[in-house]
This record gives C-alpha cells, sequence and structure tokens, in this order.
C-alpha cells in the first residue's frame, strides 16, 4: 500500500485524514476520543517511568446561559478563544483535548499535582481575561478546574479522569 501523495486542493492528504479523526473541527485541539487513547498511553508511561502524570479537567461555568443570551455563534467564538488562549500557556507536549460540548482535558506529562495547580490557575485567569464582545457589549465567561495526580491510590486512567472530574465539581 502506498501513501496517499498530496495533491491539489479539494483532495484528502493522509495527514488531513487523520486530522479529521482527531481533531475537534471547532476548536482544532484534541478530541475526546483522541484524549482516551493518549491518556491510556501516558499513565502506562508514567508508571513505567515512576513520573507524575497530570490531569486538569475543567469547564465552562453557565455556558448554557452564554448560548441562550447571545446566540450559539458567540458560544462557538468563546470556545475558540478560550482554546486559543489555553493552547499560548501550555507546552508543546501537554495534550489538550476537548472532552465534551464545553468540558476540556489537559493532559500534563512529568507535571506534579502543585505545579498543575499553577498551570490551572493561569488558565483560570486566561479565561476571565478573553476579549469576547456581543453587539459591543462586553461578554465574560469564567472556568471551574479539577486537578488530579498519579500516586498509589490514582493509577489508572479511569481513576485520573474520575478523580479530577470529581474535583471540577
Amino acid at each position: 500500500m502506498t501513501a496517499t501523495p498530496r495533491t491539489e486542493a479539494g483532495r484528502w492528504w493522509a495527514g488531513s485524514m487523520y486530522e479529521s479523526k482527531t481533531r475537534d473541527p471547532l476548536t482544532a485541539i484534541y478530541n475526546r476520543g483522541y484524549f482516551m487513547e493518549a491518556i491510556e498511553r501516558e499513565v502506562a508511561f508514567a508508571t513505567r517511568h515512576n513520573h507524575t502524570l497530570s490531569l486538569v479537567m475543567f469547564d465552562i461555568d453557565h455556558f448554557k446561559d452564554v448560548n441562550d443570551s447571545f446566540g450559539h455563534s458567540m458560544g462557538d467564538v468563546a470556545l475558540q478563544k478560550l482554546c486559543i488562549s489555553i493552547q499560548d500557556i501550555i507546552r508543546k507536549e501537554d495534550i489538550f483535548a476537548r472532552y465534551g460540548g464545553e468540558e476540556f482535558a489537559l493532559l500534563l506529562r512529568n507535571t506534579s499535582s502543585e505545579m498543575a495547580f499553577i498551570l490551572a490557575e493561569r488558565m483560570r485567569r486566561c479565561a476571565e481575561k478573553l476579549d469576547l464582545t456581543h453587539e459591543n457589549n462586553p461578554v465574560s465567561i469564567t472556568i471551574s478546574l479539577g486537578i488530579a495526580s498519579t500516586s498509589e491510590s490514582i493509577s489508572t486512567a479511569k481513576d485520573l479522569i474520575t478523580t479530577a472530574d470529581q474535583r471540577l465539581y
């Protein structure tokens, strides 16, 4: 089997098919399917190398109100701008994914819970400072975050997700 050559616009490239399977079309960050595969791989890596793996789960507070008050297009803009601002403060190797509608996951290799907390606080401030407007009126959003790190009691992908999600609420 040969690789699909890169061709004229309008035809699929081998890379774009992969991107369409692993990226969220609205935000361009990883999708939940990719995240679920990655967390299994990263937990195994952390366990094997005795590294700490941290997970930050977060969602936009009262996001339904944004959609109801300003329309879904404003909600889409908020999601896009939030993702861009988060990508500006995380490392290239971090795995940032859209977990659900307005819920996100950030997987941090070789990162202690203390360092994850510092980053989470930066993310929270980033969301508060987003420049969002609707018909020349400012729109503000906030996020809630939950953090979990691998330990003796948290040693599987499921445990990591469950703990971070519980701490989110």
